[in-house]
């Protein structure tokens, strides 16, 4: 998944053999997995629709996700 006439790429994280993209797509928050050759690796599920914002380390895999909803408490997993 790309960029799209309704989504926009807002940020990528750099984690151990792994780059994170943060699309904005409508208003809610999509995040994507891809490898370092450009080769997507999956989305991250999401509990809803809502803001989220992803932070990770370069010399680690895993990494943290705020969400932050319009009908649900901020979650930070």
């Amino acid at each position: 998944p790309e960029p799209g006439p309704t989504a926009s790429l807002a940020e990528v994280q750099l984690a151990r053999g792994l780059l994170v993209a943060r699309f904005l797509d409508k208003a809610a928050t999509r995040l994507e997995r891809y490898r370092l050759d450009g080769e997507a690796a999956g989305p991250i599920a999401l509990p809803g629709l809502a803001t989220a914002w992803i932070t990770m380390q370069h010399d680690r895999t895993d990494g943290f996700v705020t969400f932050t909803s319009w009908n649900q408490p901020t979650l930070i997993e």
